[in-house]
């Protein structure tokens, strides 16, 4: 987890706000383990079968930073970027409730990986996305969403390499049926590769998920030895002070994310711009939204995460048709999430449906921020007309150029979430 050129260090969700080349000079351990996945896909480039990937271990193991280098390599590295297509999903996909749903996560997120290269292709693709997420015959739909999937591939002549975290808990979360269906897929279509990760080996609490974890070359993630616990601190300490590793070693238990966490804590950063003061204070906070969106039972996560998506303030039936759900189940999932705290309620001015919004904004910014491509550059674009528009003293508004204008307006007319954002960036400046 290098610094080089200033790059702020990402705890949490490597690869956010951050481009191929920092996440590349920040990757200094887990070699071998990398090396084996580029074996495995380099492999299944000419292979009429694929083999697959499940990178298991612990939290703070790495599993999400070799996600990143591993998608980094696939843009980066030519030998790979003419053949292989990586989708990186978000973590936690507790919108995914079945393999149609998975397969519409996909091409949303491939839309975004495709926009700066094919901006027609990628155009297609998140109008089907967006179609296909309200549609509520789930048997059509994931032929379709499927079958859109692999003719994607054939069109940009390469095959999709799906990087999935925890796909354990998508498994427990949609089910035996979902876990059939993948297996299926894998099994029988070499377009698509799955590198995913778990917490630990895929369960076989079922015959589905037994066929499942079959398919997959496991690759473990151990403790950091002592000479990768040194080669971390020093790629993260810029003090150059002497330091005998073997005790924060032994403190840490070789968990690369607690030892980053120590080194950081002596690191002395640059000034930062908002949208990167945002990402940070995003990464710092993880595990608390991860867990927000962890204790809820799966259908009121499912009604959560379609609130997040949607960025404002909405009515059930927006919310019931983003979550592809019954209107009335929906309703009901919004009564216990607004005794749990987690959403509020608000009627408009001059009158009309009830609106429900996440009762902590950030929790929105952190959800977009994480899912990455368009979602991500949503936000940023949003944060930098704030920085332009409500920055400078005297100067505020005076500078602003016509693009971040523009994005800015466009916020305010769509009911997005200035006001909430304003209290963060605020608190932001006075820490």
């Amino acid at each position: 987890m290098n610094t080089t050129g200033g790059a702020a260090l990402r705890l949490f969700n490597p690869g956010l706000h951050q481009s191929d080349e920092d996440v590349i000079s920040q990757f200094c351990v887990r070699e071998t383990e990398l090396a084996a996945i580029l074996e495995i896909l380099g492999r299944n480039i000419e292979s009429p079968s694929c083999r697959h990937v499940l990178v298991a271990g612990s939290g703070g193991m790495g599993k999400s930073m070799l996600l990143a280098r591993t998608a980094a390599e696939l843009r980066a590295n030519s030998a790979f970027s003419s053949r292989l297509l990586p989708v990186r999903f978000m973590d936690e996909c507790h919108g995914i409730a079945d393999f149609a749903g998975f397969c519409v996560e996909a091409l949303s997120l491939l839309a975004g990986e495709l926009t700066a290269n094919d901006a027609e292709l990628a155009g297609e693709l998140r109008k089907a996305a967006d179609r296909m997420s309200t549609a509520e015959a789930e048997s059509g739909l994931r032929n379709e969403a499927f079958d859109t999937l692999c003719r994607t591939a054939d069109r940009t002549g390469k095959r999709l390499v799906l990087l999935v975290e925890d796909l354990e808990e998508i498994c427990l979360g949609a089910g035996e049926e979902f876990s059939r269906r993948l297996g299926e897929a894998l099994l029988s279509e070499p377009r698509i590769t799955l590198v995913a990760t778990a917490a630990g080996r895929l369960e076989p609490s079922g015959e589905e998920r037994q066929t499942l974890a079959g398919m997959f070359a496991l690759q473990a993630l151990k403790p950091l030895t002592t000479e990768e616990c040194s080669v971390l601190w020093r790629s993260i300490d810029e003090t150059g002070a002497d330091r005998d590793i073997r005790p924060l070693g032994i403190l840490t238990e070789g968990n690369p994310r607690l030892l980053a966490m120590l080194a950081a804590a002596i690191r002395r950063e640059r000034p930062l711009t908002l949208p990167e003061e945002v990402a940070a204070l995003v990464d710092w906070n993880t595990d608390f939204f991860r867990q927000r969106l962890a204790v809820l039972p799966k259908s009121e996560r499912r009604v959560f995460a379609a609130i997040l998506d949607l960025w404002r303030a909405s009515t059930t039936g927006e919310i019931a048709a983003r979550a592809r759900m019954d209107v009335r189940a929906v309703a009901t999932m919004l009564r216990r999430l607004l005794d749990r705290g987690a959403v509020v309620a608000e009627t408009p001015a001059g009158g009309g449906r009830k609106r429900y919004a996440a009762a902590e904004p950030l929790h929105c910014i952190w959800r977009r921020l994480r899912q990455g491509g368009a979602a991500a550059e949503e936000v940023g674009r949003l944060l930098r007309f704030m920085e332009e528009f409500y920055g400078g003293g005297e100067a505020a508004g005076k500078r602003l150029s016509a693009e971040n204008w523009e994005a800015g307006l466009a916020y305010m007319e769509a009911e997005r979430a200035p006001r909430e954002i304003l209290a963060v960036t605020a608190d932001i400046r006075n820490r």
